[in-house]
């Protein structure tokens, strides 16, 4: 959405190259395939939920060339004719009019009992974070976290779009939705634009000590991590922030709420740029989730907030111990535009153990505001599109396979995928992407791209694009 001002006058080049063998993908394009009614845009941000017991996205938000900005979401199902809008309930908070905001599924929730995790949270709803955002006409940069919930239909074998509803909803209905303002404790990050954000579980904690009124302390269990951004008045950004999911209160009570906390990093910290990609590469995960001593120790429920660091030598040396043998998750940054203008190409590497930035290594080619997704359960990253610089806009799809060489960056493969069948979809940056499995293999996954901005106009079409095999991984 930042680069929207470039792309008026912006001609329809490719990107630049990327590097590896080449592989193929096959993509179609459903020019009907949002809802009637629906504006071209670009800005949107795209989740992926359960829905029905399958996969879907979720798309909301954004805005055009000329100024306007938009609120609504829609629910698209692969094979379905098009998308169906979601409507909030009666008496529920109203989404800003706003784009360049960012959107995380919660990942799922441990049941009460600490037993196998549901895909939805344990008020039996599908949640969805949204955070920041601009809007250019009214100059407000946004800093309000909100949780958007999808409940899944009662009466077995798929319900419509609520409600109890027997049988599949046509593709024309609306589905409910609830959008609430959360509470939120901790000091928020400053409102932006062009910032990102994933999510993550959080390995179980052990429980501690409670000052207010005694008992244990709840711990988090999941946690969204943003990076970067920008601001009209505060420029690109850098700094890294953790958003924590709690489900019990203090008292132990059952009530959903979150916490935000800064992150001081050491290490070759990343210029601040707006546009990025951002990826969490999964570690062992041997407990189901992540493990950082660091992120635990924050996660606990403090009384009071403070700033999440690790020293030398400190944190909790049991939880050290613990995770010693076991490989770090890592934060993982693509391209993006720097404060003075260029867009950027490099990768650079966080390790969510010691929140240690790696040297930042080379990136195939310059890339911005890209449509995303992932597969291999987060190991294997996709990037579609995008603003490579001045006027270029890009029709390319790259694939970045993080599967071998642990974290280290100069280790992974990039790739060039070539698309069928020609003529291909207008380049374009902006757009809104998720990556759907297809089947039960990964091999067998899908990038949905909804929208985004051309050279000549903003799109509304959804571009389904068939993604290749990958080549075996080495046995570790």
């Amino acid at each position: 959405m930042a680069a929207a001002a470039a792309a008026a006058s912006a001609s329809s080049g490719g990107g630049g190259g990327g590097g590896g063998a080449a592989a193929s993908g096959h993509v179609s394009v459903a020019t009907a395939g949002m809802p009637k009614g629906y504006a071209p845009r670009g800005g949107a941000v795209a989740v992926g939920v359960t829905w029905h017991g399958g996969p879907a996205v979720v798309v909301q938000g954004g805005a055009d060339r000329t100024g306007e900005h938009y609120a609504d979401a829609c629910l698209y199902e692969p094979g379905g004719s098009r998308a169906r809008r979601l409507e909030a309930d009666a008496g529920d908070v109203a989404l800003p009019l706003c784009g360049g905001h960012t959107a995380v599924t919660l990942p799922p929730c441990p049941s009460a009992d600490g037993a196998a995790a549901t895909a939805t949270s344990s008020s039996g709803r599908t949640r969805i974070v949204l955070f920041g955002g601009i809007n250019f006409v009214d100059e407000a940069v946004y800093d309000e976290v909100f949780e958007v919930s999808l409940a899944e239909p009662s009466g077995g074998g798929g319900g419509g779009g609520g409600g109890g509803k027997k049988g599949k909803a046509k593709d024309g209905d609306a589905i409910p939705m609830s959008v609430r303002r959360p509470r939120v404790e901790g000091e928020a990050p400053l409102g932006r634009t062009g910032h990102a954000m994933v999510s993550l579980p959080l390995a179980p904690a052990p429980t501690s000590p409670c000052s207010e009124g005694g008992g244990e302390s709840p711990s988090a269990w999941a946690a969204a991590l943003l990076f970067g951004g920008s601001s009209p008045s505060d420029g690109v950004m850098a700094d890294l922030h953790v958003l924590y999911a709690f489900d019990k209160e203090r008292d132990g009570s059952a009530s959903p709420w979150y916490r935000w906390q800064g992150c001081g990093t050491t290490g070759a910290v990343p210029t601040g740029r707006e546009l990025h990609a951002l990826f969490c590469r999964p570690g062992t995960r041997r407990a189901g989730g992540c493990s950082s001593p660091a992120l635990h120790a924050a996660g606990a429920s403090p009384a009071g907030p403070h700033r999440l660091a690790v020293a030398a030598g400190g944190g909790d040396t049991a939880a050290a111990a613990a995770a010693a043998d076991e490989e770090p998750d890592a934060l993982v940054v693509v391209g993006g535009r720097a404060g003075d203008g260029s867009v950027l190409a490099e990768v650079a590497v966080l390790d969510l153990h010691t929140l240690t930035w790696a040297e930042p290594v080379p990136a195939p080619c310059p890339i911005a505001a890209a449509a995303t997704g992932v597969s291999h359960g987060g190991r294997v990253a996709y990037l579609y599109g995008g603003w490579a610089g001045a006027t270029e806009l890009s029709g390319k799809l790259l694939r970045l396979d993080m599967r071998e060489g642990g974290l280290d960056a100069r280790r992974w493969a990039w790739t060039t995928i070539s698309l069928s069948p020609r003529p291909l979809p207008p380049p374009r940056f902006a757009a809104a992407g998720c990556a759907l499995p297809a089947a039960a293999t990964p091999d067998d996954a899908r990038l949905y791209v909804f929208g985004g901005m051309s050279a000549e106009e903003d799109l509304r079409d959804v571009l389904t694009i068939t993604l290749p095999p990958l080549p075996p991984a080495a046995a570790h």
